[in-house]
């Protein structure tokens, strides 16, 4: 009994050095990438990438991108975090080339990777992409407190909301108004009559009213406007129907 134990010794021994051994081949490459798939939600201002070995060095100006997006790059053991100082819209095409990443083995890893941006629903985001949405959302109730109230709708005029686009030159939420009032001295008035104005001008008053009467200030939101006629009575944006 005990001589086989002693013979089980050396060859458990050469076992871990062959296992080991294995190991230390295995190529540097990339476990996981997030978005998973290559395309990236509209609403995801980062992307990581995981690999099997811990980096050593990542030389961030060697990166290559099709577009100047990048805020900021990251690297922690075996994770590369990059931000992106604006989200992608949808079918935009990001490629991005980091060459020369070292491992702490010595190993080196290229990465070329291109990125399409989707619109892509909460129930279809990754785990870490839907926690983060549920962290901006909780930003954004308390930063725009305004937001928490909308969307509303009374009989006269219909409020809804939407973030601000960077690309657009964008920089405050978008507080929309829509317009249900029908004229009472003429219910089929024709678009553009004078009564129908007049009975559209009256709910953006009402919808305003009710907006201030909520906190709503053009420092911290800005209006929307689907009438171009209307934007200098009401200092608004245009938002198209």
């Amino acid at each position: 009994m005990y001589k086989k134990f002693l013979l089980i010794i050396p060859i458990a021994f050469i076992f871990i050095l062959i296992i080991n051994a294995i190991l230390n081949n295995l190529s540097f490459h990339v476990t996981k990438v997030d978005p998973v798939n290559g395309n990236i939600s509209i609403t995801q201002d980062y992307i990581e990438f995981t690999t099997n070995y811990q980096i050593k060095n990542l030389k961030k100006s060697d990166i290559v991108t099709n577009i100047p997006i990048i805020k900021s790059v990251n690297y922690s053991k075996n994770k590369i975090s990059i931000n992106l100082s604006r989200t992608l819209i949808i079918d935009e095409l990001f490629t991005i080339k980091i060459p020369n990443i070292e491992s702490v083995n010595n190993k080196s890893l290229t990465i070329n990777r291109t990125f399409t941006g989707k619109y892509i629903s909460f129930s279809d985001l990754s785990e870490a992409e839907r926690a983060r949405e549920l962290s901006k959302q909780d930003t954004t109730s308390k930063k725009y407190p305004l937001t928490n109230l909308l969307p509303y709708i009374s009989k006269d005029f219909q409020i809804t909301y939407k973030m601000p686009n960077p690309l657009l030159g964008q920089t405050k939420p978008i507080v929309i108004i829509t317009s249900l009032k029908i004229s009472p001295n003429n219910p089929t008035a024709a678009i553009g009559s004078t009564d129908w104005l007049n009975a559209l001008t009256d709910s953006r008053t009402q919808a305003i009213s009710w907006l201030n009467s909520k906190g709503f200030n053009t420092s911290t939101y800005q209006l929307g406007l689907s009438e171009n006629y209307l934007l200098p009575q009401f200092n608004g944006v245009y938002i198209a129907d």
